[in-house]
């Protein structure tokens, strides 16, 4: 618990995601209708199937897409070869 409450603090939640807590926070990684957001980030969706020159598979991809930019955030401060034991 410890370690969750820490990463929130650094990287607290947006308003918009389903554990918002109201504190004004909004990242722009969240701004879903303006996604995507660069050349990068389109020719990844198309690598991965989502077809997103098409209006109506734009809209599907951004439905689906998380509002999750806490979370990028959370895994850079811990980063990629921690473990934490889990009692």
């Amino acid at each position: 618990r410890d370690v969750r409450a820490w990463l929130l603090k650094l990287a607290p939640p947006d308003d918009r995601s389903f554990i918002g807590t109201d504190q004004k926070i909004f990242y722009k990684h969240n701004d879903i209708d303006v996604r995507p957001d660069s050349e990068d980030e389109r020719l990844r969706c198309l690598e991965n199937g989502w077809d997103v020159d098409d209006p109506q598979e734009l809209q599907r991809w951004r439905d689906q897409e998380p509002i999750n930019a806490h979370s990028h955030l959370g895994s850079m401060l811990l980063g990629s070869s921690e473990s934490i034991p889990v009692v």
